[in-house]
């Protein structure tokens, strides 16, 4: 139940900047989610880097960014440390 309503959560926040979201916006999310990433700790600045992998459509790409900095705005700590979290992706 808690990955239903995280999937639908960013679900709905993708659906403002992305035109295609409503016939592929699951579809990226499942791409996001099932895609390997990279988790960098830096104790010394507190801060938890998730590196998404670029997707394979440009247009896609261009989401996944948009979705990156939308979640570094919200300043989230991760569970039961003291690093911040800070999404990147590595699509140039």
């Amino acid at each position: 139940m808690s990955a239903y309503k995280a999937d639908t959560a960013w679900y709905n926040i993708i659906t403002v900047f992305y035109k295609g979201a409503k016939n592929n916006g699951r579809i990226l999310l499942k791409e996001i989610f099932s895609s390997d990433d990279n988790m960098i700790p830096d104790y010394q600045n507190n801060t938890l880097t998730i590196v998404l992998h670029s997707i394979s459509i440009p247009r896609t790409n261009e989401a996944v960014i948009k979705l990156c900095e939308l979640l570094n705005e919200t300043q989230t700590i991760y569970p039961y440390s003291k690093l911040k979290l800070i999404f990147k992706t590595s699509a140039v």
